[in-house]
């Protein structure tokens, strides 16, 4: 009877506790008095099962940006792994109906949530041990502006972060941010990646343990490559394509994003990498112009019979204002188009070069898929012509190749922040 009466009263204190700290979260939410410091979520110390997709592997995750490009791919990798994965969305429910099917019953989560409402953001990490941020944006609007989404946003989430607890913090920013970007082709003001760089240095003052990861341009399914790049919404009359220089100035290290996502699954799990800085790049460096080739010798445009396309950097007036004139609208109508002079400039006018920092190759990763090989699978199908060369053979059109050129290494000074490496758990064996 006394244990009874003593279990009573430990639970009466428990439910106290309980309602003073939600009291003191509400407050401290309004504004009234400053947030008593708490633990992340205890619950993310309790693992079942083996690791697999319908066990629980013991994180907690919050992704914000999941329904994005590299969003959905990273939701696929974490949830196989028995991850618990809460999704902040800003949509309509119908446009992250897909992310329900990647994971098992119960293990992916939804909040709604705005990006300048604090309340929203720590009801969305108030029980994750690992925050992801995937944010980010290529045109600017009435709301949000590239310093909003890219700097104020990257400083809200990462304090709020900090003060509910949270032990990992991923931070995806761009590969090429610097404050001092080239003067761009189509853009003077290359406004995308200097407000990638001045969030990077935001981050590390607000949160020094933070991993921060600069991805390579990616390809994948319904990407902003691939799609824009072999389609007629890039090509002009005659056959003809423009891109600054014809191509031949600019090299890339194209990375699948499925790779991406395997690699910040697995920087989720591991334990050491806090306060690093990685660079995600491809296998492989290739010119521009020969990978434009190559995609659309694999869409069926052979030049032996008539249907070839021509690079040119010729300037075309008609061109420019049909850019002008998508921009436009896409901003009246509130989407991320691909036909915007900031992401232009990032694809066809700056190089990918990495700064010494860590990359794929330094994680215990399987090999990263090549560029001309994986590719291919997905502009195969994106005939641009009406007429599909269905009678004629098409190994007899040998494809243009695709050269791997040496990497190029700009070292870049390290950022004096000193950070000290916590094992919070023990990693599961990670499974690709």
């Amino acid at each position: 009877m006394l244990s009874l009466c003593a279990g009573k009263t430990a639970l009466s204190g428990c439910r106290t506790a309980s309602l003073s700290s939600v009291k003191a979260l509400s407050s401290a939410a309004s504004g009234d008095v400053a947030l008593p410091p708490r633990e992340s979520s205890l619950g993310a110390s309790f693992r079942k099962g083996t690791g697999g997709r319908a066990s629980f592997n013991g994180n907690v995750v919050t992704v914000f940006g999941a329904n994005g490009f590299l969003g959905f791919s990273l939701v696929n990798h974490l949830a196989k792994n028995g991850t618990q994965i809460i999704v902040p969305y800003r949509c309509d429910p119908h446009w992250v109906r897909q992310l329900k099917v990647v994971g098992e019953l119960g293990q992916i989560l939804f909040s709604p949530f705005q990006l300048k409402d604090e309340r929203s953001i720590r009801t969305a990490v108030q029980h994750s041990n690992v925050v992801v941020n995937l944010i980010g944006s290529t045109i600017q609007t009435k709301n949000y502006s590239f310093h909003e989404t890219h700097v104020e946003s990257t400083k809200r989430l990462a304090r709020i972060a900090k003060e509910m607890g949270v032990k990992h913090f991923i931070h995806v920013s761009a590969l090429g941010a610097s404050l001092n970007p080239p003067k761009g082709h189509y853009s003077f003001n290359r406004e995308m990646l200097k407000t990638k760089a001045e969030g990077e240095l935001a981050l590390r003052e607000i949160f020094p343990e933070a991993v921060i990861v600069r991805p390579a341009l990616m390809y994948g399914f319904n990407d902003k490559f691939l799609t824009y790049y072999v389609s007629q919404f890039r090509r002009m009359p005659y056959r003809s394509i423009y891109l600054y220089g014809a191509g031949e100035k600019t090299y890339k290290m194209p990375l699948w994003v499925s790779d991406a996502a395997m690699g910040l699954e697995y920087l989720i799990r591991d334990t050491t990498s806090q306060g690093e800085t990685y660079e995600f790049v491809g296998p492989h460096r290739h010119k521009l112009s020969e990978m434009i080739d190559y995609l659309y010798h694999k869409a069926r445009c052979y030049p032996e019979i008539g249907f070839g396309i021509r690079r040119h950097n010729i300037p075309d007036p008609f061109y420019l204002s049909y850019i002008l004139l998508r921009e436009q609208i896409d901003k009246w109508m509130r989407i991320q188009g691909m036909a915007n002079r900031q992401w232009m400039d990032y694809v066809e006018a700056t190089n990918d070069i990495p700064t010494g920092c860590k990359t794929l190759a330094d994680l215990p990763l399987r090999p990263l898929a090549e560029f001309d090989k994986m590719a291919a699978k997905y502009v195969q199908d994106k005939t641009v012509f009406t007429q599909r060369i269905a009678d004629q053979d098409e190994a007899y059109f040998v494809p243009p190749p695709v050269n791997i050129y040496p990497t190029q290494t700009v070292k870049r000074a390290p950022a004096p922040v000193k950070t000290e490496s916590k094992i919070y758990q023990k990693p599961f064996e990670l499974r690709v």
